[in-house]
């Protein structure tokens, strides 16, 4: 004889996809690799700014997938060491990010009006502009890679206002395992050569969150 053990039970689960408009600031820096001179200790962080888009994707509450694509400028200064710290240089980077997220919502309050995302993901950006600055004046850098990738970590907080909009801000941080090198920085700084550097960003942004879909779907576990 078979007996059948298993009951369905149908259970609600929420799904929604939104689109979110942002712009912020962020703070740029750099580690060198292979710092046989100590060129670590005169270098320092530069303040740039972020804006583009992002759409999130809900796909089973509290789950969620987000794909951002925004225009970053930041950058990082340099003193250059052999010169008894009189050459000092600002490099700047224009690129764009494209990462691709996956995190989970935490709901608190009444009604759901407070939200607490972490997210992690995979970063990849590309190079659209360099320059340097340098004793007045700017000098256009060659990046001999035009694409790294960096890993990101995100923390968000969202405000409900009402059941179609919300305002949020987050923080996150970029760090690239990519070197990035420049081909001709001898060309305004004599006899010294690049040694390549690691990039990390810090940044942190404000936006308006539009939800474009939500609705509710049966999900179905077995006993």
């Amino acid at each position: 004889m078979i007996i059948l053990l298993a009951l369905a039970l149908g259970v609600k689960a929420q799904e929604g996809f939104s689109i979110s408009p942002f712009v912020g600031f962020a703070g740029s820096g750099i580690g060198i690799k292979n710092d046989n001179e100590n060129v670590q200790s005169y270098t320092g962080m530069k303040v740039g700014f972020a804006g583009g888009l992002k759409f999130q994707y809900e796909f089973a509450k509290p789950f969620l997938v987000e794909f951002q694509s925004f225009y970053n400028r930041c950058g990082y200064s340099l003193t250059v060491p052999e010169t008894g710290m009189s050459e000092h240089i600002d490099f700047y980077m224009d690129f764009i990010s494209i990462p691709f997220l996956i995190g989970y919502n935490f709901y608190v309050g009444e009604n759901d009006n407070f939200i607490i995302s972490p997210k992690v993901g995979i970063a990849p950006n590309i190079f659209v502009n360099t320059f340097a600055k340098y004793q007045d004046e700017e000098f256009d850098t060659k990046v001999d890679n035009k694409v790294d990738w960096r890993g990101i970590l995100e923390l968000e907080f969202t405000w409900k206002i009402n059941s179609l909009m919300s305002v949020f801000m987050n923080v996150n941080g970029r760090a690239g395992w990519g070197i990035i090198t420049y081909s001709n920085i001898s060309d305004f700084v004599s006899d010294w050569k690049d040694p390549g550097i690691y990039n990390y960003v810090v940044s942190g942004n404000l936006g308006l969150k539009f939800k474009i879909t939500n609705r509710e779907k049966e999900v179905y576990e077995f006993y």
